[in-house]
């Protein structure tokens, strides 16, 4: 028998019978009838990632990044919309360890309150099937900090859902989130306020025409070269972009570029070039003050003054 997580958190973690695959997609339709007007909390935790949808519009994402030993809820609040609408669930299992992610099983748990009175709390019941949009176990690589990419298929129809499993995941501690979690917003209307493109040159491997990518931008600077702002984990990208357009032009503003970025930093006490311009203070306090692509001024400044 498997035990609720924690009085705080009183569910019963679950998954697709027969499921637990690396990167799986998973859907759970937790039978609660809302009603107009009224508010619902739910808290809700899952080993990799997870979406909550009240009739079809997303409320909530974004699962806390911890540890196979730790299990960090969220709580969410929304008022329903209209009587009867449908909440869903989308869970999604990474398996692949990465620089944000430890493999451990595939779960999600929650528990649904109405008006501050539990009203359902995750279980065998809970219907589930795969996700019909998302392809399962492609395990796609990206890179081995964010693990695996994903595909879609927009044609396939929903599967049957069945009776989950309840999931043992062993002795953890549980905790609600620390920090505060990314809220949606009502959407706006963007203002657009500078515009470049890239035009691909050959037929060579996405990776290859990347790199050799050409970046038309906007000639409204004083020295009528302007270059859009970029993170410093993108400049190379732009760098090479630029110079394989024009390097007599843009040797110059890439460099005046690095003299303004690294120079800031040493004015501030550097004696290594850091992640972000923030340094240390970035990231909630993790900013490295001594990261890999920060190299990049020693790099292009032995390839353009030589």
């Amino acid at each position: 028998m498997i035990n609720a997580l924690s009085k705080d958190f009183p569910v019963l973690p679950i998954w697709l019978a027969g499921g637990g695959e690396k990167d799986e997609y998973v859907d759970f339709f937790p039978e609660v009838p809302l009603k107009k007007g009224l508010q619902y909390t739910v808290q809700i935790a899952a080993d990799t990632d997870y979406n909550v949808y009240v009739g079809g519009r997303l409320v909530a994402f974004g699962q806390y990044a911890g540890y196979p030993d730790m299990v960090t809820y969220d709580t969410v609040t929304f008022t329903a919309e209209n009587d009867g609408d449908a909440l869903e669930i989308t869970a999604w299992h990474c398996g692949v360890d990465s620089s944000t992610y430890i493999n451990h099983p595939a779960y999600v748990a929650f528990c649904i309150y109405c008006e501050g009175e539990l009203v359902y709390s995750s279980s065998a019941k809970t219907k589930s099937a795969f996700h019909p949009t998302y392809l399962q176990h492609q395990c796609l690589p990206m890179t081995s900090q964010i693990g695996p990419g994903f595909a879609l298929d927009g044609t396939a129809a929903p599967q049957a859902a069945a009776e989950s499993a309840e999931i043992d995941i062993g002795t953890v501690t549980v905790n609600e989130r620390p920090n505060r979690r990314l809220e949606l917003q009502a959407p706006v209307i963007g203002r657009l306020i500078r515009s470049g493109a890239f035009r691909y040159k050959g037929d060579a491997c996405a990776a290859v025409r990347m790199k050799e990518a050409l970046l038309d931008v906007p000639a409204d600077a004083a020295d009528g070269v302007r270059i859009v702002p970029a993170t410093f984990s993108m400049a190379c990208f732009r760098y090479d972009a630029l110079l394989a357009a024009d390097r007599e032009k843009y040797t110059p503003v890439i460099l005046n570029e690095i003299d303004r970025d690294c120079g800031f930093m040493l004015d501030h006490g550097a004696t290594t070039f850091w992640e972000t311009m923030v340094g240390q203070a970035d990231f909630g306090g993790a900013g490295s003050l001594c990261h890999g692509w920060s190299a990049m001024a020693a790099y292009y400044y032995d390839i353009l003054t030589k």
